[in-house]
């Protein structure tokens, strides 16, 4: 349902061209809910909004570097990671 109604207010044209019969479906399944027709009366927008963040974090984001107890640490260097054991593992933190 989540991706009908993506598909519905983003891409409509889209949407009819390439399932018509889903989309004939979507289409009467709005017009038979008086409660979906603010979603059926929906414009899309097309326009790309430029992803950034809304305000300053104070500084460099690093993504990636994870924590975890010692005994996981060991668990997950000995059984899950092989190649982890290779100085990526140290102590309580590995990346």
């Amino acid at each position: 349902m989540a991706l009908l109604s993506e598909m519905w207010v983003g891409a409509r044209e889209s949407f009819k061209r390439t399932a018509p019969k889903v989309f004939k479906l979507w289409k009467q399944f709005l017009n038979e809910n008086p409660k979906l027709h603010a979603l059926r009366d929906i414009e899309g927008n097309t326009e790309v909004l430029p992803l950034s963040q809304p305000y300053d974090v104070g500084g460099l984001v690093i993504k990636g570097n994870w924590w975890a107890p010692e005994g996981l640490t060991r668990l997950m260097g000995n059984h899950l990671m092989p190649g982890c054991r290779r100085s990526r593992c140290s102590g309580a933190s590995w990346r």
